[in-house]
């Protein structure tokens, strides 16, 4: 493998790590903004300084909550 390569393959390991991350800490701030309209402002710095951003706007109910943290994975349903 080439220098190139394993660059990339370790850089996609360290995204996907990330991006595991993230989904656990969105699904805690979903439960712990509980009912309501919230508006969510994101914004990502890689270290090479490119930049990503979002805005989310949502409504959340009382209603089950499932979360699937990985594909093909049983979801963690939750009832308030």
């Amino acid at each position: 493998m080439s220098e190139e390569q394993a660059a990339r393959t370790v850089g996609d390991i360290v995204t996907a790590s990330a991006a595991g991350r993230t989904v656990d800490v969105l699904a805690a701030l979903l439960l712990a903004l509980g009912e309501g309209s919230h508006q969510l402002s994101i914004v990502t710095e890689r270290a090479n300084s490119t930049t990503a951003s979002a805005g989310l706007s949502l409504s959340a109910e009382v209603a089950p909550l499932c979360v699937a943290t990985a594909p093909r994975s049983t979801c963690a349903c939750l009832r308030c």
